[in-house]
């Protein structure tokens, strides 16, 4: 039984740290151009419930940009905000151009 409680205990030491350590990357800018006119914004947010119910994760950088009329890319940042225990979370990409 020792040993049982044991490993169950390191298990869970695993899946703990390796659970904050992927959720601790929020996001940010990951495609900046030399474009450095921004005089467009566009933004979009999905929301993902268990990890599993939603239409997608991040809304994609093409997608904003073709809503709001961006035709020159600019930046790309995208954000992650989880909610209360992870039960739900919010992917925001913010896309700035012409």
């Amino acid at each position: 039984m020792k040993r049982f409680l044991m490993i169950f205990a390191i298990v869970m030491v695993i899946f703990s740290i390796s659970g904050c350590a992927s959720l601790s990357t929020s996001g940010g800018a990951f495609y900046v151009s030399d474009n450095a006119s921004m005089a467009r914004r566009g933004e979009a947010t999905n929301t993902v419930w268990f990890g599993i119910f939603g239409t997608e994760t991040f809304p994609s950088a093409e997608r904003v940009a073709r809503e709001n009329n961006i035709t020159r890319i600019a930046t790309v940042e995208r954000y992650v905000k989880l909610g209360v225990l992870g039960i739900w979370a919010e992917y925001t990409t913010i896309v700035t151009g012409q």
